[in-house]
């Protein structure tokens, strides 16, 4: 698997050069077991042309390393063991939830360090600890925080003696992530040693009373000078939220509020035309009478409420940044379209031209 990006180093005769990775951020297995490791390290290939200065030669082999054999263990299983590890640490973690997750402001920890041995022991807080959120396979989500944000210092705890921290998991450490079931545990790292606590349960979830928050609290708009975070998290989840949205009720809202949640209904039944930010190009047929048609008729369905197709289109493009989408539009006239009915139907679009991505553009059967 490639873990790193390329980049060029000097190798000097005579002089060895150590390479190294963390297999956290790369490897992942699916049971624990005893496992045999090795690397392959290629040079250039034959298309890669780098200025280099004069004299040194370009390596353009590959090398495999000698296997490693190591014994590792899924997160579950190592939680598992908890109990052991405490005791050959001589640190045992514990974790409580102060309260439950929130969309935005997420949720407050509370860590128990116990130093169980004979001795005084000094942690250096946060830098000793790493943050672990699993799947609710068990898996570690990817990309996802795996340090505590705290302010630095030196905890130093007496044998028998604790030191109590609170954990600040703020939204944003799962507001990209689907919706869902989520672990989380805190592990104490040192040397060869590491012992982790127990796990927390967080329910990644919006309820009817927390999106009813979001969404006043979205129409409302940005602060000076902040980004409208509620209206970022409804549009992230928004092809997760087309139910939810159609059981709100309007009349809670004032005309900014029912006029957002009307675009995030229209917006979650768009969504599966472009699951993915980026270009979308709607597609629309020139038919042979000169009016314009959807080419799919059920992107014209989920906007049948709004018109005749520039005013449906017209709709689409107004939300457009509630999906994410840069919308461009390709006219395909049908057998015996004239050249004037062509151009009346670029014509009608005019007053869209500087919503779109590009301007309208042909494309025959």
């Amino acid at each position: 698997m490639a873990h790193r990006f390329a980049r060029a180093a000097r190798l000097y005769p005579g002089k060895s050069v150590k390479f190294e990775t963390g297999i956290s951020d790369w490897l992942e297995i699916r049971q624990s077991g005893t496992y045999q490791l090795s690397a392959r390290y290629t040079g250039l290939l034959d298309n890669q042309r780098p200025n280099v200065t004069p004299g040194w030669q370009l390596w353009r082999q590959s090398a495999v390393s000698k296997p490693v054999e190591t014994t590792l263990l899924t997160a579950p299983d190592y939680v598992a063991r908890r109990s052991d590890l405490a005791r050959e640490t001589g640190l045992a973690l514990a974790l409580t939830k102060n309260e439950n997750w929130k969309p935005i402001e997420g949720t407050r920890l509370s860590l128990t360090i116990k130093n169980q041995g004979d001795k005084q022991r000094s942690i250096a807080w946060p830098s000793a600890l790493g943050l672990w959120i699993l799947d609710a396979n068990g898996r570690r989500v990817p990309l996802s925080l795996t340090q505590i944000k705290s302010a630095p210092e030196q905890l130093d705890i007496k044998p028998e003696g604790e030191a109590r921290k609170n954990v600040i998991l703020d939204g944003g450490a799962l507001e990209s992530k689907p919706f869902g079931p989520y672990q989380v545990f805190i592990d104490y790292k040192t040397g060869g040693k590491r012992t982790p606590s127990n796990t927390i349960k967080i329910n990644w979830q919006l309820n009817q009373t927390q999106l009813a928050e979001l969404l006043h609290a979205a129409s409302g708009g940005a602060k000076t000078g902040l980004r409208n975070k509620p209206l970022k998290l409804l549009r992230l989840h928004i092809a997760s939220l087309g139910q939810a949205l159609g059981q709100v009720d309007p009349a809670k809202f004032d005309a900014k509020g029912q006029r957002l949640l009307q675009e995030l209904k229209l917006a979650a039944r768009l969504k599966p035309f472009g699951p993915k930010p980026g270009l979308v190009t709607v597609k629309l047929s020139i038919e042979k009478d000169g009016t314009l048609q959807f080419s799919n008729q059920a992107l014209g369905q989920a906007l049948l409420s709004q018109g005749n197709t520039v005013g449906k289109l017209s709709s689409l493009v107004a939300i457009r940044r509630h999906l994410g989408w840069a919308v461009a539009v390709e006219l395909q006239p049908k057998n015996g379209v004239t050249a004037k009915q062509a151009s009346q139907a670029v014509e009608s679009l005019n007053a869209l031209r500087p919503h779109l991505a590009k301007p309208p553009f042909f494309k025959s059967n």
